[in-house]
């Protein structure tokens, strides 16, 4: 939930947003005719109308008129490496936000004081039972999420699981490729919305807002869910 200066909901829950997506694995995607669809050995799949999303993996072909209609119907492409890692997206414009939504989240990320209160908030989200002192400066708020996730690492997945992006472990694969989604789907509500994927209040890099909202998702029960899961593809249905 995104916040205004006096705590009010910005974005109701009874929004209607795309959220529906697809994850796409080799074919080729083209438009033969007002339709854009897959086609692969297993046949063809012509893309929804209220699609939000195609998750796209290697392997898959695009064709430029594709691209042109997925500009035109607000769907946001993003790309991913073998090991699911995102590598690039192609977002859609923002036709849901106002001047207000950015405007407010400038006042947040300006403001060092409300910055640490909603960092506190998201951090909550994520872990209910975190003990951070008021006077903590935001680098070690982030030194203490470190710590806790670590922690949630070996808690779910064993002392000598080793997280790494480049790894083909399926646990890490699972992860890559969920985390993946779920940066994505929160770029596009940025996006929609108009606010700033950049303008983060715990992460200060590139996409820093996007990696805030997306971390509070990760919590014990979305990394159980990914460890229980054979597979990349059952992951994504749970």
């Amino acid at each position: 939930t995104i916040l205004d200066q006096k705590n009010s909901p910005l974005v109701s829950p009874n929004t209607l947003i795309k959220w529906q997506w697809i994850h796409c694995l080799p074919s080729k995607m083209k438009q033969p005719k007002s339709q854009t669809s897959f086609f692969s050995n297993s046949g063809e799949l012509n893309i929804p109308m209220d699609l939000g999303m195609l998750l796209i993996g290697p392997g898959v072909s695009i064709s430029s008129n594709s691209i042109m209609f997925a500009i035109k119907n607000w769907l946001h492409l993003a790309f991913s490496s073998e090991t699911n890692v995102p590598t690039g997206i192609i977002p859609t414009t923002g036709k849901l936000g106002s001047r207000e939504f950015a405007k407010n989240q400038a006042l947040f990320y300006s403001d060092d004081k409300k910055s640490l209160d909603y960092a506190l908030v998201l951090l909550k989200k994520r872990f209910d039972d975190i003990d951070i002192t008021p006077s903590a400066s935001i680098e070690q708020i982030r030194g203490i999420e470190g710590i806790k996730v670590k922690n949630l690492y070996k808690q779910i997945f064993g002392s000598n699981f080793k997280r790494n992006f480049s790894a083909i472990d399926q646990i890490n694969v699972n992860i890559n490729l969920s985390n993946n989604a779920i940066y994505n789907l929160v770029q596009l509500s940025c996006i929609q919305f108009g606010l700033s994927p950049h303008l983060g209040l715990i992460h200060k890099k590139r996409n820093s807002f996007v990696y805030d909202v997306s971390d509070s998702f990760k919590t014990y029960d979305y990394y159980n869910i990914i460890k229980q899961s054979p597979s990349s593809k059952d992951c994504l249905l749970l």
